[in-house]
């Protein structure tokens, strides 16, 4: 019975949002119960004692699956500022190359338009 409420619990905090952590708990417990039966096996302990240790992890992985269904994930969604560019000043014509004369002046090379260019 224990172990359908677990599977129950896995699914409502997957579509809670959760998605692959709501597999962690299961599987922690699986895994711990496989190294406490180990041990217990190893060491020449009897296979009475296991169920008392493994029910306190069944009750700790029921316990974190339904605060995980009972409360949805919180989603990080970037923050998407105002990027729009806001001008300050008009704008102005833009001005061609073709449009403008290097001078050589006293103070070096100037550009300049060509209607200002005396002939």
């Amino acid at each position: 019975m224990l172990l359908a409420a677990e599977i129950f619990l896995t699914i409502t905090a997957w579509r809670r949002g959760w998605k692959a952590y709501a597999l962690l708990p299961g599987g922690l417990t699986l895994l711990l119960g496989f190294l406490i039966g180990l041990s217990i096996g190893a060491s020449g302990g009897s296979a009475d004692s296991i169920p008392g240790a493994t029910i306190l992890l069944d009750i700790a992985c029921v316990i974190s699956l339904i605060i995980m269904s009972a409360k949805p994930r919180k989603q990080t969604v970037p923050q998407i500022q105002n990027s729009a560019i806001q001008l300050t000043e008009e704008p102005s014509e833009p001005q061609f190359l073709a449009d403008t004369e290097d001078t050589l002046s006293p103070g070096g090379f100037q550009s300049r338009p060509r209607s200002e260019l005396s002939v």
